[in-house]
């Protein structure tokens, strides 16, 4: 992302509290909990195999609502430049994500993504997330708000681009706004709110030549030196696809960076394997629960 900051305010989406969510929890399978645990690290994956197939495409409906709202006071070579510098943006950059929940015992969740109720939820210190080279952001589920961010962006990012003086100035501009539209990750359907979704986000490169296609992470911006340098992107089969995917290393957070794990309502695991197995591999003093979800 340019550097430079915006010469207008910019417009907010809501914001991770750590202090009213400090714990931000990862339903998954034993296996997985094995493999963060002992590989130290965090799988974040293309975000267009998430289980929600409308993944950025609701967002960008709501971004052309927000045009809609605003076209008629503005000239259409602006919504022109921004329409090319968007697309140039999305086709050049893949954004590899991670998901959590500020909740850790949700029936829905344990039925999509804590292995039907047999897995667990992995809960992570919100505070010391903020500290890995990525984008951590809470999940605006509120149609308007999200009308209202691309609006108040396009509103103040107007001026600016109307006294760029040059063609180099014009693309810093173009470069800032199509940034920005990274958030369209960080927006979904209101039917998905149960989830009370965070996620941590790394754009990785998109680059296609005579070779074919190919994916580099740039590395990335943050505290942690370790989770911070260029990682190799992955590969591995999902049904009858093929999903990209990097492993963040979350070695530089420390012990305490897992506080709790929720055992599955569908489990018959009484956590003492849990425990030896997080101890074994550095991770002290954490908490167990049983989940006290009703499955049904």
């Amino acid at each position: 992302m340019n550097d430079k900051a915006a010469p207008f305010k910019m417009p907010a989406l809501e914001q991770l509290d750590v202090a009213k969510s400090p714990v931000l929890y990862h339903y998954c399978s034993l296996e997985t909990l094995l493999s963060i645990i002992q590989y130290k690290s965090l799988r974040l994956s293309d975000i267009n195999t998430m289980n929600d197939y409308s993944e950025m495409h609701w967002a960008y409906e709501k971004f052309i609502e927000a045009v809609n709202l605003v076209r008629e006071h503005y000239e259409d070579a602006y919504f022109d430049f921004l329409d090319v510098s968007i697309g140039h943006t999305q086709l050049n950059t893949l954004m590899l994500v991670a998901c959590f929940s500020t909740d850790g015992d949700v029936l829905s969740q344990w039925r999509a993504y804590g292995d039907n109720g047999m897995g667990v939820a992995v809960g992570f210190d919100s505070q010391t997330m903020e500290n890995l080279a990525v984008r951590v952001g809470q999940v605006t589920y509120d149609p308007t708000l999200q009308v209202q961010y691309y609006r108040d962006l396009l509103v103040a990012a107007f001026p600016w681009w109307k006294l760029a003086k040059n063609e180099a100035e014009r693309k810093e501009v173009g470069q800032f706004i199509s940034h920005q539209t990274f958030d369209m990750c960080l927006m979904k359907n209101p039917a998905f709110s149960e989830e009370k979704e965070v996620r941590i986000v790394r754009a990785v490169n998109v680059l296609h030549d005579d070779d074919g296609w190919h994916l580099k992470d740039p590395g990335g911006n943050g505290p942690d030196k370790i989770s911070k340098q260029k990682l190799p992107i992955k590969y591995r089969a999902k049904g009858p696809g093929i999903v990209a995917h990097l492993d963040l290393p979350i070695g530089g957070m420390g012990s305490k960076f897992i506080k709790e794990i929720v055992i599955g309502p569908r489990s018959s695991n009484n956590g003492i394997e849990v425990s030896m197995a997080l101890n074994a591999n550095g991770f002290k003093g954490c908490q167990l629960r049983k989940s006290k979800v009703t499955y049904r």
